[in-house]
């Protein structure tokens, strides 16, 4: 994924990866379980259109998201915002909120 220049991916838990590490990518919903993940990916802009597998037009809409992530200035946009968009530290925010109410036992 750290050297992709673009990735092609199911909807799935694999596109939290890829904006991680700030790959532009196509996502493709297969599944229905995907929509959630799908529907949030476009409300925060991080892609501009989800390809459904069994669209009648599927080629096509494949073909015109390759146009638009193809270029260039388009694939640095979304490598910036996908870096701004999760910053890494989010299992770290988890430990510290199970700590914040432990209480230690002094020996």
């Amino acid at each position: 994924m750290l050297e992709s220049d673009i990735a092609i991916t199911a909807a799935g838990q694999t596109v939290y990866e890829l904006i991680r590490v700030g790959a532009p990518f196509i996502a493709i919903q297969v599944i229905d379980n995907q929509l959630y993940i799908t529907k949030g990916l476009v409300k925060y802009k991080l892609v501009d259109k989800i390809i459904d597998w069994d669209a009648p037009d599927f080629k096509e809409e494949l073909l015109e998201q390759m146009g638009k992530i193809n270029k260039f200035e388009n694939r640095l946009r979304l490598n910036e915002e996908y870096c701004s968009f999760i910053d890494g530290l989010g299992a770290k925010r988890i430990v510290s909120e199970l700590l914040k109410d432990v209480k230690t036992c002094d020996i």
